[in-house]
């Protein structure tokens, strides 16, 4: 909502116009007006979720920022992330952090999670049957020599091409 009011009073809009549209006192306009350079940053690097109403520090900054940079790095490693790998992963950096402070308890993956747009999903189907390197291996070397025959219409999925058939 902040960033709204922001482009509205750079759009020139005035400040009773926006008390009477997001129906806020003035002073907090004024305060919202004043802190915008801020609010737009955050706005900029909170992660996936642009629906959050409050932008608060993280409770342990540089833990967050180790557990999302890991959780970005997974998937180049073909790593099948979930929740408890997740938790493992967040009481190791705390370890390595050196944070005393830390619990786990308490929702703090489930808000880490919300606050990054991380949701978790089973890789089903094609995706899941090879490693990277084969799949690589067979598109740069078998492919182009097998598609030179068909015309680019007729060439399909093989999951849709066994449905087809199945079809029949």
């Amino acid at each position: 909502m902040q960033k709204q009011i922001l482009k509205d009073a750079r759009q020139g809009m005035k400040v009773v116009s926006l008390v009477e549209k997001y129906e806020l006192s003035q002073s907090t306009i004024s305060t919202i007006s004043k802190s915008g350079g801020s609010v737009m940053k955050k706005a900029g690097t909170s992660g996936h979720n642009n629906e959050r109403k409050w932008a608060r520090e993280p409770f342990c900054n540089d833990f967050e920022e180790a557990l999302y940079q890991w959780f970005l790095s997974a998937p180049s490693k073909n790593l099948p992330i979930s929740g408890p790998l997740l938790a493992a992963r967040a009481r190791k950096f705390a370890f390595l952090l050196r944070n005393a402070d830390f619990l786990l308890g308490g929702g703090r993956i489930q808000r880490f999670k919300e606050c990054h747009g991380i949701i978790f999903k089973t890789v089903t189907g094609e995706a899941a049957s090879l490693g990277i390197a084969a799949k690589e291996k067979w598109l740069d070397e078998t492919l182009p020599d097998v598609i030179t025959c068909f015309e680019k219409k007729e060439i399909y999925n093989a999951e849709e091409t066994a449905l087809f058939y199945h079809h029949f």
